[in-house]
Formats: C-alpha cells, sequence, structure tokens
C-alpha cells in the first residue's frame, strides 16, 4: 500500500501494477495472494483510510460534553482530512482520478461515506433531544453537512488553499448552528 501511494501520487501517468509491485518489491505471486487485482487494492486502501477517520471522528465527539461540542469536534476533526500534510497526501491519492476509475470504488465510497454520516447523525439527534438543535433534521443534516465539508476538502486537496482551517470549521459550524438559534426564536426560548 505504501508503494501505490508513492506511485499514485505522483504526477506521472498512472502506474500499472507491475509498477506498484517493482515498487514495493513484491512478486505478482506475493500480490495475487492478498489482492486480486490492483482495483482491490485500491478499494482496500480506501476502506483502510476511511477506517482511521471513521475512529479519529468518533474518538473527537467521544470527549464533547454537548452537542455543539460534537459537532463542533466532527466538522474540525472532518476537515484535517485535507488540513493535515500526512492525511492531505492520502486523501490526494484516494480522491483521484487514478482511484475514482477502479471498479466498485464508487460503491465502496457511498458505503463510507455513510458510516462518516452516522457519527454526525448521532450528533443532530443527540441536539435535538438536548433541544441544542430544535430543528434539526438528523438524516437531512448529516448529508448536507457532509457534502459542504467535502466540498471543503476537494478545494483545499486541490483548487484553492487560501480558505484557512479556522475559517471552514467556523463557517460550517455557524451555518449548521443558525438554524438552531432560529428555532430559539421560534420556540418563544
Amino acid at each position: 500500500m505504501r508503494a501505490a501511494y508513492r506511485l499514485l501520487g505522483n504526477d506521472r501517468p498512472s502506474p500499472s501494477l507491475n509498477d506498484i509491485l517493482r515498487e514495493a518489491e513484491l512478486s505478482t505471486r506475493a500480490f495475487y495472494r492478498y489482492f486480486p487485482s490492483k482495483d482491490d487494492l485500491i478499494l482496500h486502501m480506501y476502506r483502510a483510510e476511511s477506517a482511521g477517520v471513521n475512529g479519529a471522528l468518533q474518538a473527537a465527539v467521544a470527549g464533547a460534553r454537548t452537542s455543539l461540542e460534537a459537532l463542533e469536534a466532527w466538522v474540525g476533526e472532518f476537515l484535517l482530512v485535507a488540513y493535515d500534510p500526512r492525511r492531505s497526501a492520502k486523501a490526494r491519492v484516494l480522491a483521484s482520478a487514478e482511484a475514482a476509475r477502479s471498479a466498485g470504488f464508487i460503491q465502496v465510497q457511498a458505503e463510507e461515506a455513510a458510516i462518516t454520516r452516522g457519527t454526525l447523525e448521532k450528533i443532530f439527534e443527540q441536539g435535538l433531544q438536548e433541544g441544542a438543535f430544535p430543528l434539526a433534521e438528523p438524516v437531512a443534516d448529516a448529508r448536507a453537512l457532509h457534502a459542504l465539508l467535502s466540498y471543503h476538502v476537494s478545494m483545499h486537496l486541490f483548487v484553492d488553499s487560501r480558505v484557512s482551517f479556522e475559517d471552514a470549521r467556523d463557517h460550517a459550524v455557524r451555518l449548521f448552528t443558525r438554524g438552531a438559534y432560529r428555532g430559539e426564536r421560534e420556540l418563544g426560548v
């Protein structure tokens, strides 16, 4: 996997499986014991990185005392995918056109995104129960916030890295807590 990250992360043409095996100093026999194809290697890389991100999201949220703190922690941790240099290198590879062309990639990406949003849905549900987010629609809000942050991540990785981590984080949290404050006014709280 390290060899695949190194080669897929370059601006050179797409590496073949043989290029990756040569870089890793592995034989095809050793490779095929673990992966049926290069596509399966990339899908495994995506799943492994997503599991790490989801674990970090859950750990960040676990220390929060309120749903607002949990939301802030989740947003900040999610943005680190693009803003932490170590993570962003892997994210660029896994968000590349090369990775997206892998057979089954869209399905795996959707499955992993659903897991990522699951933690966020729980935050919105908690906020709804606490009264912190009285107008929350947990599933819809999780999808919308995930989409916004995915946009920030993509922009930072590939287009324009001028938006600071703090600005991206604060904008997302403000946007998704405005409804809570509107709810307080509407409910007369």
